[in-house]
């Protein structure tokens, strides 16, 4: 951070001289700032009284240029690192080795400097008058320092001044999360520090208390398999026995499939299942991004799946097309008025399903885009869409009281303002403008998609692993090294490769109507036997339940790193110790389409320690899981 305080100061000056009228000055003093100098804000504002406003946001081509601030200094810390073992060699010229020695030295005092030691030292904290702030304040204001890089900072203020955006708010969280027991959503309904700090002060967590909490839990039975649904289950077994038996010889056949999403996971996996399973030429929309070409870019997609060999062997009924689904007639001009006349099926595959990020940018991605695609498929040629949905639509539908939701089921959105979170929020609602469409008679398909894990055949898992629940569980377990013996903690496996093939199965249903289906690998797996099992490269010890909780307080009590990773798992898999007695939870029911499916000669595959180990050892490869 350059210090050029002086010339700041005369800049200013100079310019409440002019009667605040010569720009020059002011250029100067944003040529100062954009150097990294330090400035006094207060000599330009001349102690006048002014207030912060929320200004409008504008995405733009929602790309992030922010220099991480935490992120910097590890590299930092380990070039430092590496120049110290250089000089150790003792290999270099003596003048090559005097400059190296110096900066070192340079680095080092930066390092230093920038500890989180001496962080605090350079925060400003303002909104109390007497500056007295809690612990909890100051802990979260040294976090958004280090996440947004504002060294004055003041607690009233909400979250969006610092014009976070979503991928920063999910950074901001992780370093919380280490601190604190609070939720994904906190950090939207407690938005600034001072409610946030008061949010964590009055529920601070209290790890013996959380010990007894979660065994009494345990001991009552709470957390184990219960049935609420014997009643629906009956009925929904009956309702499958009398629906008349389905010709699976006459299938519906499909010329121009446009898909949509294929640069996600879930897409591109339909992508390949399409091409190498059936003849249709499919249609694809891509944005061009950082200069990189819309078939430039699925190239590079698919290749890091697939091979790179995989694109020319088909490239002859791939079309792609440089636009933004976004937009209204996908950004093509002309190119649109042809692609109407030429599709004849739809697969809507992109979605936002992130943790984090503002309403706006879930209705625009879940819902805006839904509409489009429902326009388009009304205009020219009419088209059948095969909506890619969402367990979460079931598993929020009762609102927190739990329902047993069927294929049979359409989303009820009576109690959509119950829903906190905006993924299944608003796909909530996109499955309504699905069925909207069908009652102005366009064939549409919704498929409820259960979390999607690993390729069943190789193990690999989506780029952005980190964004999977489900693998940031597992890998919490396998670091500590062991997992209690409880029931309770089983996880459907649903192979990304499997669901694909299910769903481009069932879009070649003609003679049987059936508006929904749940993609779901029915074979549940308890947690504790798929991460205990001694045949896996990794794996955890088996423990009781007490000598669990009882080895996460002895993290706490000797400071240990592992003990943000025991909270982790509280949280994410015990709620904190804060399970209800009277929790239900939803149900989905996919014995429908898992019959289907079974006559369909398609069977969903068991997890094994051979498929297990070969996700173990793409985790390790790409540096998500270490190996012990």
């Amino acid at each position: 951070m350059k210090n050029d305080s002086n010339e700041s100061v005369k800049l200013i000056k100079d310019f409440i001289s002019s009667n605040k009228e010569c720009k020059e000055n002011l250029e100067g003093l944003g040529r100062v700032f954009c150097e990294g100098g330090r400035i006094d804000w207060n000599l330009l504002y001349d102690k006048a009284d002014y207030y912060r406003i929320n200004a409008p946001l504008y995405p733009y081509q929602k790309k992030r240029y922010w220099y991480e601030y935490d992120g910097r200094r590890k590299f930092e810390y380990k070039f430092e690192d590496y120049c110290c073992k250089m000089l150790d060699n003792k290999m270099f010229p003596d003048d090559l080795k005097m400059q190296l020695e110096k900066f070192t030295n340079e680095l080092n005092k930066y390092n230093s400097a920038n500890s989180e030691d001496s962080i605090s030292d350079l925060i400003t904290l303002k909104g109390r008058t007497d500056d007295n702030y809690t612990d909890s304040e100051r802990c979260i204001a040294r976090k958004c320092y280090e996440t947004f890089g504002y060294s004055e900072i003041d607690i009233n203020d909400g979250f969006e001044m610092y014009n976070s955006d979503s991928l920063q708010m999910t950074t901001l969280y992780g370093k919380l999360r280490s601190e604190y027991n609070i939720n994904l959503t906190d950090l939207y309904k407690y938005d600034s520090i001072r409610k946030l700090a008061e949010k964590i002060e009055s529920n601070k967590m209290d790890i013996y208390k959380t010990k007894e909490k979660i065994l009494e839990i345990y001991n009552k039975g709470i957390m184990e398999s219960r049935d609420y649904y014997t009643d629906s289950r009956l009925m929904y077994a009956e309702r499958i026995q009398k629906l008349n038996v389905i010709d699976f010889k006459v299938k519906k056949c499909y010329n121009n499939v446009m898909v949509t999403g294929v640069t996600g996971y879930l897409g591109i996996y339909i992508l390949r299942e399409l091409l190498e399973n059936t003849e249709v030429k499919v249609s694809l929309i891509i944005r061009r991004m950082d200069n990189v070409s819309a078939e430039e870019r699925l190239r590079g997609k698919i290749g890091k799946y697939f091979g790179s060999e995989f694109f020319d062997k088909y490239m002859e009924r791939i079309n792609v097309y440089e636009g933004d689904m976004f937009d209204t007639g996908f950004g093509l001009g002309e190119t649109y008025s042809c692609l109407k006349e030429e599709v004849d099926c739809i697969v809507h595959c992109a979605a936002n399903t992130s943790h984090f990020g503002e309403y706006s940018e879930f209705y625009e991605a879940n819902v805006s885009m839904t509409e489009n695609i429902i326009m388009f498929a009304e205009e020219g040629r009419k088209k059948d869409i095969h909506h890619i949905s969402t367990y979460a639509v079931a598993q929020f539908n009762g609102a927190g009281n739990g329902m047993f939701v069927t294929e049979f089921d359409d989303v009820n959105t009576d109690h959509i303002d119950d829903v906190e979170l905006f993924y299944p929020k608003t796909k909530i609602i996109a499955e309504k403008l699905i069925n909207a469409a069908r009652e102005r008679g366009i064939n549409a398909n919704i498929y409820r998609v259960d979390d999607i894990l690993f390729e069943y055949e190789r193990g690999i898992m989506q780029e952005n692993i980190d964004n999977s629940a489900v693998s940031l569980v597992m890998r919490s377990f396998l670091e500590l090294g062991i997992i209690p013996d409880v029931i309770g903690l089983s996880y459907e496996f649903t192979f990304v490769d499997c669901a694909a093939r299910s769903i481009v199965k069932l879009m070649s249903l003609s003679a049987y109507k059936c508006d929904n289906f749940h993609i779901g690998n029915p074979n549940t797996t308890e947690l504790k036997d798929c991460l205990s099992d001694s045949r896996n490269i990794i794996h955890s010890e088996l423990v009781s339940l007490s000598d669990f909780l009882d080895k996460g307080i002895e993290f706490f009590e000797s400071s240990s790193s592992k003990f943000s990773i025991f909270n982790d798992i509280l949280i994410h898999c015990f709620d904190g110790g804060n399970i209800q007695e009277d929790y239900r939870a939803s149900e989905v029911g996919d014995d429908f389409t898992n019959s289907i499916l079974e006559k369909m000669n398609f069977h969903w595959p068991e997890l094994t320690p051979k498929v297990f180990n070969k996700y173990l050892s793409h985790c390790i490869s790409v540096g998500f899981i270490k190996e012990s």
